[in-house]
């Protein structure tokens, strides 16, 4: 438990770090190509979990959610996190001027996927024995993706983030502190 937050501290204040000394490039437009790539990784990302999440319930009302039967499709979602990933990491970054009224959605849609996420493996919250360290991966591929959404979009992750203030207490069961964290939703 301590180690969860000493995780969660640090993972914080290193994205802080890497947000605040960045240097923006000023009068450059990207176009929307950014709004675009995010809305289109995230459309993919929510189709490879929609898959995976409801094996989870089903699991858990047949009475085999164990480690054994979770810890691959933990393992699905990371992989389609991790995709997620590399696809925001290859997309061009830059600063963009863009209607308000596009982030608001690219936000919704960004904070529906980990809202999903959260539902999906919330039946599993006390089924499976050791369940923080099987989703210690989750964790941190699922932080890897926000981080780079919000290289890509400045200011996105605080939309999201008050977006996802009911879904905390169910991320804080799950364990994922380092999202958590980087939310600033810690301790709700």
């Amino acid at each position: 438990m301590l180690f969860t937050r000493a995780v969660s501290f640090l993972a914080f204040f290193t994205t802080l770090v890497v947000f605040t000394s960045a240097n923006p490039v000023l009068g450059v437009r990207s176009s929307d190509s950014s709004s675009a790539t995010v809305s289109s990784v995230f459309t993919t990302l929510k189709s490879q979990a929609d898959a995976v999440l409801p094996q989870f319930s089903s699991l858990v009302a047949s009475g085999n959610a164990t480690s054994s039967t979770v810890t691959p499709l933990v393992n699905q979602l990371v992989s389609a996190l991790n995709t997620a990933h590399g696809s925001l990491t290859a997309a061009p970054a830059g600063s963009r001027l863009v209607k308000r009224q596009s982030d608001d959605a690219i936000a919704a849609q960004i904070a529906g996927v980990v809202s999903d996420i959260a539902n999906g493996l919330n039946p599993i919250i006390g089924v499976v024995p050791g369940l923080d360290v099987i989703l210690l991966g989750l964790d941190t591929a699922l932080d890897e993706v926000l981080i780079s959404v919000g290289v890509l979009l400045e200011g996105i992750l605080v939309l999201v983030s008050s977006l996802l203030v009911d879904v905390a207490v169910i991320l804080q069961g799950l364990g994922l502190g380092v999202v958590l964290g980087l939310l600033g939703l810690l301790g709700l």
